[in-house]
């Protein structure tokens, strides 16, 4: 990917896909998206994502388009290069003369009930801090990544202290959290 002209203040975020296995269907799945530089150069199979005979790769680009970015047309190429052969595509991103509010109009809100999930979602951190999971850094700072993605994506990320059932976090309220455990 080669980016817009710098004048424009387009910039451009290069992704990679990442597949899951699901062992219910034996496939796999894209799911997330890893940021990647560009150039981006591998190799089949992706050495990291580990995919038996894999033939296939997808990247994602996003685009970002400052308030102040002029109307009108840019161009840019991206280059596929594999098995000594290349092959590209034109993008062409149209901008138009209309401003997305600073402010956001609606308020997407992301609710969190209690925080016992990031424990299910992070086995190797929760193995390997043990019983002080919900007490270290480490634990705050996926707190903290979490309130980022919704946060540059125009959401809210609302971390509720407790869950359905009436427990509250012990990062919430160390008192309760103890009390809830006895």
């Amino acid at each position: 990917m080669q980016g817009f002209p710098a004048e424009s203040g387009l910039q451009t975020d290069l992704f990679r896909e990442w597949f899951h296995f699901l062992t219910a269907s034996k496939r796999f799945y894209p799911d997330a998206l890893v940021p990647v530089q560009s150039p981006y150069r591998s190799a089949m199979p992706e050495p990291d994502n580990r995919i038996p005979h894999q033939t296939a790769q997808a990247f994602w680009v996003d685009i970002w388009v400052p308030a102040n970015t002029r109307p009108g047309t840019y161009k840019t190429t991206a280059t596929l290069k594999a098995g000594g052969g290349a092959a590209s595509i034109p993008i062409t991103l149209r901008v138009i003369g209309a401003t997305v509010p600073a402010e956001d109009a609606v308020a997407i809100d992301h609710n969190s009930y209690g925080t016992s999930w990031l424990a299910d979602d992070y086995p190797s951190l929760r193995d390997r801090l043990g019983a002080d999971f919900f007490a270290s850094d480490e634990f705050f700072a996926l707190i903290h990544s979490y309130h980022r993605i919704f946060y540059e994506n125009r959401g809210v990320f609302h971390q509720l202290g407790y869950g359905h059932a009436g427990k509250v976090g012990p990062e919430f309220c160390s008192a309760l959290g103890r009390f809830w455990k006895e």
